[in-house]
């Protein structure tokens, strides 16, 4: 799922970003994946040869504090200099870029079966409005159609809606293009992060958590769809030292980096977890569908290999494993990049953003 834009036109009222480009290789045009953190910007570019995508440029650059407050961009003129400095340091100019998950509304719907994706998407449409607090005209969306067998009909389909507020990505277009960059591409950060964890076709329920610098994003992935997202505050990160490593070519770092212990307000993600646990069960008897038990939980972000916070998730009761980031982008049997798998963890939003997306039947 995906939001698209064509940048020097306006975003348009109540519009899928995918209807201002006239075809759809754009999505498969390779383009850096751009990051917003609340601290920093992560840039991930991969290069597409014969055997499969390699790296050919990463980095992080720290954002000017206050610029990013809560996904809202509060200082434009500082934000606007930095990319423009990262413009030119990587070289970039297309690019894909993430928005924030505390301005995105998720939901599941029922919708009837139609003959063409123009009347799919008017019957989107009419759903919206019942689902979040925002009008047609307030918002851009975009749908995924969920294939579970135990769900078909007839007449009717299940789709993933995410809608965030026009002006939120009109926002973030204005930004990009006032420091010459133009975006082909948003998506959500949880899309973001499960199109880089999970590998394509898998279908299995999975527990997704992403320690961002300053949150913690709770997701459910299904049916290759985010079908629940969450966030909480977390008000202090560990900084890690060591030299940081810019480019495949470069030299990497001279000392090892060892996992971070990460602090998580355990409470609050106890709670927050068992609310989503009972809202995916609860959907499934709503809907009709398999019950299909979440076993997995995937952690990502900085510190999302600490053994530390393995054990103060096993209230989960689930299997827990940090991720690996590149499991749609290449086989490591076959490639070993030079960002190690400890610090690749925090480049997981960037990595999702860079792997070109298939065009839509």
């Amino acid at each position: 799922m995906s939001f698209l834009s064509n940048t020097k036109n306006k975003v348009s009222t109540g519009d899928r970003f995918i209807d201002l480009f006239p075809t759809p290789r754009f999505l498969e045009m390779p383009a850096p994946g751009l990051a917003f953190d609340s601290n920093s910007i992560r840039i991930v570019e991969f290069n597409k040869t014969r055997k499969g995508l390699v790296i050919k440029n990463y980095g992080q650059e720290t954002i000017p504090p206050g610029a990013i407050s809560d996904g809202d961009i509060t200082d434009p003129t500082n934000l606007i200099n930095l990319l423009k400095e990262v413009k030119k340091k990587y070289g970039l100019n297309h690019v894909r870029c993430a928005l924030p998950e505390e301005k995105s509304y998720l939901f599941r719907g029922r919708v009837p079966k139609t003959s063409s994706v123009a009347e799919l998407r008017t019957s989107v449409e009419f759903i919206i409005e019942e689902n979040v607090p925002l009008s047609v005209s307030e918002a851009v969306f975009d749908y995924f159609v969920i294939e579970d067998p135990s769900l078909e009909t007839n007449d009717t389909l299940d789709v993933a809606v995410s809608v965030v507020p026009r002006d939120l990505v009109e926002s973030y277009v204005s930004i990009l293009n006032s420091a010459g960059l133009s975006p082909l591409h948003f998506e959500i950060e949880s899309q973001a992060i499960a199109k880089a964890v999970v590998k394509k076709g898998d279908k299995t329920p999975y527990l997704l958590i992403n320690l961002f610098d300053r949150k913690i994003g709770i997701y459910v992935v299904s049916q290759e769809a985010i079908q629940f997202a969450s966030t909480l505050p977390l008000t202090e990160r560990p900084e890690r030292k060591g030299e940081k490593i810019e480019s495949e070519g470069e030299k990497q770092m001279t000392s090892k980096t060892s996992p971070i212990d990460i602090d998580i307000p355990i409470e609050e993600v106890k709670s927050e977890t068992n609310k989503i646990i009972s809202y995916w069960n609860s959907q499934s008897e709503r809907l009709g569908s398999d019950k299909i038990p979440i076993e997995t939980a995937v952690l990502s972000g900085k510190g999302a290999d600490s053994k530390k916070l393995s054990r103060d998730l096993s209230f989960l009761n689930m299997k827990i494993r940090a991720a690996d980031v590149w499991t749609n982008a290449f086989s490591l049997e076959d490639y070993i990049p030079s960002l190690p798998k400890n610090e690749s963890l925090e480049y997981v939003v960037a990595v999702g953003l860079a792997i070109p997306n298939r065009p839509r039947s």
